[in-house]
């Protein structure tokens, strides 16, 4: 499924640049799901494993009918190479969990931008992610696919409760809205409990991006909804859109005071990450995450031009162990620590340095 040989021939959502507005620098991403079980069979948990292949086929079979059922790759779990699986993990696509599992299937859009999961821990998982502020977009794109569903599949639907999941947390829309925000200037003000706090007031979370902790690295964080009953959906896109641009706001004016207060720190920060990702032979995953949170800081702050930000989220990306290996055609899942290293280096060396096109 996935053939790249660098930053050149990589596509995914990533590789696409998100809407121009003041919350762009700090937004990196947005993601929506959509929960779904059906009526006829147990839910995951409790279903016979005969059950189990008798709604994932009646989910495909009702991808293939739909109006635009040709854009989906059906995409057999068992058939992937442990590498492939892995990949799918690393972009966001899978939980982990979910990539060791047998007999799952998921359907993928070609852009990427659009997954179905079937047999998670609902019978299906309808996932929207696309770059930057936008989940009235992807709340609208997943809408017209869930209706189209709806019309094909028997839903489990509560009058009472709206749509029946297996977690009690996804009771009412079964939605769950989320996007990724970079941090640093609050990170380094020590300003994210506080974030946190007022986050949790309004009924969402803060969690880091590679850890749940509040020292995340590359200062990347995920909020989302925690209620998703007794809200309609555009309520809860909306409430959670307000706080982010409030959030990305707050960090926005945070580096303006540090620039003025700190200017020398910051510069030293940006360049040091420059230095380090344009010279450096050998990179560690965390170095590489480390300097390329800094630099997306500097061009933010318009200290470094050469370098848009959709290249450093790609970068982000393609950085990770398994995205590597598939360019080093390497499928041994202890490939050579040093050669991962260098490749993560070499690649991101060379992104960084060529000529911007336009």
């Amino acid at each position: 499924m996935f053939e790249f040989t660098g930053l050149a021939d990589m596509k995914g959502w990533m590789r696409q640049s998100g809407p121009e507005e003041p919350a762009g620098s700090v937004v990196i991403s947005s993601r929506l799901r959509l929960s779904r079980n059906l009526s006829n069979w147990a839910f995951p948990g409790r279903c016979p494993a005969d059950q189990e292949d008798e709604y994932r086929g009646a989910i495909l079979q009702a991808f293939q009918r739909l109006p635009n059922g040709e854009d989906f790759t059906i995409l057999e779990l068992d058939q992937l190479p442990s590498l492939e699986r892995r990949i799918l993990f690393e972009r966001n696509l899978i939980p982990q969990g979910y990539s060791m599992e047998k007999h799952r299937a998921m359907l993928v859009a070609a852009d990427e931008t659009v997954t179905a999961l079937i047999g998670d821990e609902d019978h299906l998982r309808l996932v929207g992610m696309k770059p930057g502020a936008c989940l009235e977009d992807l709340l609208g794109k997943l809408e017209v696919l869930d209706q189209d569903l709806e019309r094909e599949l028997p839903y489990a639907v509560s009058p009472e409760w709206g749509y029946l999941n297996t977690a009690i947390t996804n009771l009412g829309t079964g939605m769950k809205a989320s996007m990724m925000l970079h941090l640093p200037a609050l990170s380094m003000g020590g300003l994210i409990k506080k974030a946190v706090k007022a986050s949790a007031q309004m009924g969402l979370s803060i969690r880091g991006f590679y850890s749940d902790s509040m020292e995340s690295l590359g200062d990347m964080y995920i909020i989302a909804n925690e209620i998703t009953i007794g809200l309609a959906e555009k309520e809860i896109v909306g409430n959670l859109a307000r706080i982010a641009v409030q959030l990305a706001g707050y960090e926005n004016r945070t580096r303006e005071e540090l620039m003025e207060k700190r200017r020398v720190d910051i510069e030293d920060r940006v360049y040091r990450a420059w230095g380090l990702l344009t010279w450096c032979r050998y990179l560690t995953h965390r170095e590489a995450v480390e300097a390329l949170s800094a630099l997306r800081m500097g061009v933010a702050l318009g200290l470094v031009a050469s370098v848009d930000p959709a290249t450093l989220t790609a970068l982000l990306f393609l950085s990770q162990k398994s995205h590597l290996q598939r360019v080093l055609q390497s499928h041994a899942d202890a490939a050579d620590g040093k050669l991962i290293d260098y490749t993560r280096a070499k690649i991101i060396r060379e992104a960084l340095t060529q000529p911007r096109e336009g």
